[in-house]
């Protein structure tokens, strides 16, 4: 009996961890001495300068064009905002100012229109330093709705949040993408299970 106790609190260990390792996709890029921006439920990152457009993304992510699937700038004179298939949310920070941290959502329905989902975010360069980007873009995992933004300003003048957008390519509701979270806790469960019944059959 306590073997079988010991199993099932390592399978629960195991499955924990294998979840909160799935869970683990924060993206951070930027210039270490200028402006850094961290993402999550992404898979990559890239910089530039200026407001970036589709050119841009076919730059970073070859393929097919990028369509503009929510927009939303610094004048919308609120904390909370939406657009189209894109919402925000501040949980520290503003538009125009320095530091900011917030969350983002995207419409479910957005993955029955797309397959791809880019975010991109511009800053403002001010007068001064113009050495980092001020332009970040990031890949987003395949069905994934909901995430957090981080912006560090690091140095300089200027680098106040300008806007955010959301872009959309391919064909959407064509494939279904399991939470890697889901993924992690089935995996761990059928583990547990097969080690229980193996002990078992020991016994």
């Amino acid at each position: 009996m306590k073997a079988t106790n010991k199993i099932t609190a390592f399978g629960l260990i195991l499955t924990l961890g294998f979840a909160a390792q799935a869970g683990a996709d924060e993206i951070t890029c930027g210039d270490d001495d200028y402006i850094l921006a961290t993402l999550s439920e992404a898979e990559a990152c890239n910089t530039g300068n200026g407001n970036p457009n589709d050119d841009d993304l076919q730059d970073y992510w070859t393929g097919d064009e990028w369509s503009d699937a929510g927009h939303i700038a610094g004048n919308s004179g609120s904390a909370d905002d939406a657009d189209d298939f894109l919402s925000v949310s501040f949980n520290s920070g503003m538009w125009g100012g320095g530091d900011f941290d917030l969350d983002w959502g995207i419409g479910a329905e957005f993955w029955n229109t797309f397959s791809e989902a880019v975010i991109t975010i511009h800053v403002g360069h001010g007068n001064a330093n113009t050495s980092g980007p001020d332009h970040f873009a990031w890949l987003i995992t395949p069905g994934e709705t909901m995430g957090n933004l981080v912006y560090d300003y690091i140095s300089g003048t200027g680098g106040g949040f300008s806007n955010i957008r959301l872009w959309g390519r391919g064909e959407g509701g064509t494939t279904s993408v399991p939470e890697p979270g889901t993924l992690a806790l089935l995996g761990g469960g059928l583990l547990l299970l097969g080690m229980r019944r193996r002990k078992a059959l020991k016994i």
